[in-house]
């Protein structure tokens, strides 16, 4: 026990821990330090069932958007899916009509072209809104013309346009 009275001497009365005054015969706790106080009874701090479901949604979104962008699924290629489960045409898929050109041009700062797709040695660099000629898809990957070289690039750094 922390506070237990303890002996000075085998002969000597019992002492209080606190104040070292001697404890009467029998007693454990002094007279003027009075018995320690009961500890605060901590209240359990309950939720109600409208906030326990918002702090649940919160966290189910916020799992979803870390998903979202873990994954690297971007809103653009959910709605290219969504239109081609549609039947609606792609800028991938050549016109049946030979006075439209589709186009197709960089879409971001900087794009690595890569002698292979995926892990590919990169060949070139090309520039934002760089025109490119594509010659083969293959899973979600595009080989093309630029500049006279034929190399590599992910379709997400694509965009195409019909003229």
């Amino acid at each position: 026990m922390i506070n237990a009275p303890h002996k000075v001497s085998e002969d000597e009365k019992e002492v209080c821990n606190i104040c070292h005054c001697s404890l009467p015969i029998g007693s454990v706790f002094c007279s003027y330090c009075d018995p320690p106080e009961k500890p605060v009874a901590i209240l359990e701090s309950r939720l109600s069932f409208s906030q326990t479901f918002l702090r649940i949604g919160f966290l189910l979104v916020l799992f979803a958007v870390f998903v979202f962008f873990k994954t690297d699924a971007l809103l653009n290629e959910v709605m290219k899916e969504k239109s081609l489960l549609d039947g609606s045409t792609t800028s991938a898929e050549k016109p049946e009509d030979n006075s439209f050109k589709v186009i197709h041009f960089i879409n971001s700062k900087m794009a690595n072209i890569r002698a292979r797709p995926v892990s590919g040695k990169i060949i070139m660099v090309l520039k934002r809104g760089e025109r490119v000629l594509v010659e083969d898809r293959e899973r979600q990957w595009s080989r093309i013309v630029a500049h006279g070289k034929t190399g590599w690039i992910s379709d997400k750094l694509l965009d195409s346009i019909v003229e």
